[in-house]
């Protein structure tokens, strides 16, 4: 069996009050600037090795990372160790209430340079820490399903129509109408282990495919990811001292966690009380649903190589968004523009990180599972880069799906994304859903 080395470390990246914060258009409407603090932000890293190669995987609690920012990073961390920079991944947890790290993307929020300076030395303070504390350990790939955190936001009426849920006050379809359908789901959450040889958890790396957004009007919180990893720190910590956990979002941007069916109270103290509650409530339901995955018997030791490697992508794009571009031809002619991007593969033994850009539709990571020939697959999104939704063929035919107002990518970049992997030898060759078109266009590596 392979002796593999793990380590991971944590470094608070908590803003100071009045920063702005990026992710809810409400705030746009008034003011971005953050009022108080609810809870610290982190970035936490954790490193894998098998004595010749190692790999990095980061968490930010932000709303995302852009890739030049990313390659920044890389290029930084790579001067302290001796790493390739396509072994590094640098994911966020799509925090909405948190300040900005994006310069390109139109958040309408100021990068503010003194805190992004900060973040970007807790960045690489938190991965130099997690390299130098490898330690022997085992790592293993456990599953478990959760309920009641996830809903697709699109449901199918009785009356044959399309209808997007917010979550923000339960799924409650228009008067009269009764959901029939539900969108699709991924109930799965998945989880990596690396313990000590005493048996002790170094550091837990969960994903679940969900928007895991809470909103807390002006106050900096790391939201349902947060609570999540503070729950299993504080539940698990006690017998494994030192442990980091780790919370990367799987392919949920069309998935928005199903909060409590009240509606928000008028006052303030009333708003805070709620978000409280809410957010311990969803991210217990997700810290147990870790344990269990890794208390359950299923969960067995790796063993294997650890290799590494990025890949471009071309995302075919246009230079409006795709709700412009379907009222002035009435369809999505072939785009003569594109977005270069990467999609990164970490493998640990028969354990598949697959990082995926941006967010992500349920639909990409549920295709990427089904057809990969590892069953030990984890689908990540926010990894290494931000820029737009990537959406299906099936939700533009439906013609309401918001985020065709603010992507300008059009749906075969899922194609692509598919052709990538499958010819880097990570999934079969079975076909995208109908729907679908694929492309020939070449992928380059990095």
């Amino acid at each position: 069996m392979t002796q593999f080395r793990a380590g991971a470390a944590r470094v608070e990246i908590t803003p100071p009050v009045g920063i702005e914060l990026a992710g809810y258009t409400p705030r746009v409407r008034r003011s971005n600037r953050s009022t108080g603090i609810d809870d610290p932000l982190w970035v936490r890293a954790l490193a894998l090795s098998d004595g010749e190669s190692t790999i990095l995987v980061a968490t930010l609690d932000l709303l995302g990372i852009e890739l030049d920012t990313t390659q920044y990073l890389r290029t930084r961390i790579c001067q302290e160790l001796p790493l390739r920079p396509q072994s590094i991944l640098i994911g966020c947890t799509h925090n909405h209430s948190g300040p900005s790290l994006l310069a390109r993307h139109e958040t309408h929020v100021e990068v503010d340079p003194d805190w992004q300076a900060e973040a970007f030395e807790a960045t690489i303070a938190a991965v130099v820490a997690a390299y130098r504390r490898l330690q022997p350990a085992q790592i293993g790939y456990g599953r478990a399903e959760v309920q009641g955190v996830g809903a697709n936001r699109r449901a199918l009426l009785d009356d044959g129509t399309i209808f997007h849920f917010s979550g923000l006050y339960g799924r409650q379809p228009p008067s009269g109408r009764h959901v029939v359908a539900d969108g699709p789901l991924d109930p799965e959450l998945a989880v990596l282990c690396a313990w000590d040889t005493s048996g002790q958890i170094i550091a837990l790396l969960a994903t679940y495919a969900c928007h895991p957004w809470l909103y807390n009007g002006d106050r900096v919180s790391s939201e349902v990811a947060g609570a999540c990893v503070d729950w299993l720190e504080t539940q698990l910590g006690p017998a494994n001292p030192g442990l980091v956990a780790l919370y990367a979002p799987g392919t949920g941007s069309d998935i928005t966690t199903v909060q409590h069916q009240t509606p928000l109270p008028g006052d303030v103290a009333g708003k805070e009380r709620w978000y409280t509650t809410e957010r311990a409530r969803l991210g217990a339901i997700l810290g147990r649903a870790v344990r269990q995955a890794v208390e359950s018997q299923d969960l067995e030791a790796a063993s294997g190589r650890i290799t590494a490697d990025t890949y471009t992508l071309a995302a075919p794009a246009y230079p409006q968004t795709l709700d412009q571009v379907l009222a002035q031809y009435g369809r999505l002619p072939p785009p003569e523009t594109s977005i270069q991007t990467e999609v990164q593969v970490l493998q640990a033994g028969e354990i598949v990180l697959v990082g995926l850009p941006t967010e992500v539709y349920v639909e990409y990571g549920l295709e990427v599972k089904r057809r990969s020939r590892y069953p030990q697959t984890m689908v990540l999104s926010y990894c290494n880069d931000y820029f737009a939704d990537l959406i299906t063929h099936q939700a533009v035919a439906e013609g309401s799906c918001p985020e065709l107002e603010w992507t300008r990518v059009h749906p075969d970049v899922q194609q692509r994304i598919m052709d990538c992997l499958q010819k880097r030898g990570i999934l079969g060759s079975e076909r995208a859903s109908p729907g679908g078109q694929g492309s020939s266009d070449p992928i380059e590596d990095v």
